[in-house]
């Protein structure tokens, strides 16, 4: 598979829903809270959909989340649309709820 983006250093980010979650795989940590996505890592950014300096971390945190599932579907896709209005991305429940469908009618 092709990825469109690869991280050319690691990134950190607090995400408060991941409080007391311990997880460490190959490409990434979470310890309490905090999400540490290793330098290197690949993914394709918003499936089907325009990509925008405001949906970059988001998609990225939702690809790792959704590759690795240290947790449920609903709590990933939470964390997305929350970080998506983080950023004030304007179509941020648009997009909430075509992640949300798609991981409905194609994962379960």
């Amino acid at each position: 598979m092709k990825y469109k983006y690869t991280l050319k250093n690691n990134f950190c980010i607090y995400i408060s829903d991941l409080k007391g979650v311990q997880y460490v795989c190959d490409w990434g940590i979470i310890y309490d809270g905090l999400l540490t996505i290793k330098k290197g890592y690949s993914w394709d950014g918003c499936t089907c959909a325009i990509d925008t300096d405001r949906t970059y971390s988001a998609c990225l945190v939702h690809d790792f989340l959704c590759q690795f599932r240290p947790i449920v579907r609903a709590k990933r896709d939470a964390i997305f649309y929350k970080i998506l209005r983080a950023n004030k991305f304007e179509l941020s429940k648009l997009y909430y709820y075509a992640v949300k469908f798609y991981g409905l009618f194609f994962f379960n």
